[in-house]
């Protein structure tokens, strides 16, 4: 007989319940699992957040549920719409600790330390 591993999921900082949505990522992106999300407004694709940016991405709204692999062209996947994430889960990228605090600024989502 094999015995399992129970692994918790430990994504989630509360009990505060994740949506999804259906979205396309951009061709040419290659995302891991938990990266923020920004739309850009010429095509309503969505990217990697980009902080820096001003074509929409740097407005992060959503954040990937699993890796996405869209080099080879964009890819209609889910992402989460909202729920409480764990910080140290979330792929920042480059972002400052001020541009990490104010990522997800007037959306359902929001992250901290889980515990």
């Amino acid at each position: 007989m094999t015995l399992e591993t129970y692994t918790p999921d430990t994504r989630f900082a509360t009990s505060e319940p994740a949506y999804t949505t259906e979205i396309t990522i951009a061709s040419g992106e290659d995302l891991a699992a938990l990266t923020p999300l920004g739309q850009l407004t010429a095509t309503g694709e969505f990217v990697e957040w980009a902080p820096g940016a001003a074509d929409g991405s740097e407005v992060a709204t959503r954040m990937t549920v699993a890796a996405v692999d869209a080099t080879g062209g964009a890819v209609v996947t889910q992402a989460y719409k909202s729920g409480c994430f764990n910080t140290d889960l979330v792929v920042w990228g480059a972002a400052t600790a001020l541009q990490k605090s104010l990522a997800f600024a007037g959306t359902p989502i929001s992250v901290q330390t889980a515990g």
